[in-house]
């Protein structure tokens, strides 16, 4: 299990209580086989945007790989960006490679 999330300069003064929510990445092997979890609690975009970019800043992308992805908030629009969009909600880049890029090509 890695623990992404929360960061310790985001828990000090909290005005939404979402942005603290822990992010993990969980790996569960069964003789050959590995699965990955990445799971994100109610976790608004800003704080995923940060964690892509501290991993791929420091070398460590193998954090961010998935084979299941948690959607962040209950599936709302928050996870990806501040404004939802009419048909595609537009993501940062770094939420971007973590949805199409990160996930486990097999």
């Amino acid at each position: 299990m890695f623990v992404h999330a929360p960061f310790s300069e985001d828990s000090d003064e909290v005005e939404d209580r979402n942005d603290p929510s822990i992010v993990l990445q969980l790996r569960l092997a069964n003789f050959s086989r590995t699965t990955t979890i990445f799971i994100t609690g109610d976790t608004p975009h800003e704080i995923l945007d940060k964690i892509v970019g501290r991993s791929e800043n420091g070398g460590n992308e193998n954090y961010l790989y998935w084979d299941i992805y948690d959607i962040p908030h209950h599936c709302s629009h928050t996870g990806l960006a501040d404004e939802r969009g009419d048909k595609i909600t537009e993501t940062s880049d770094n939420i971007k490679r973590l949805l199409s890029d990160m996930e486990y090509q097999r």
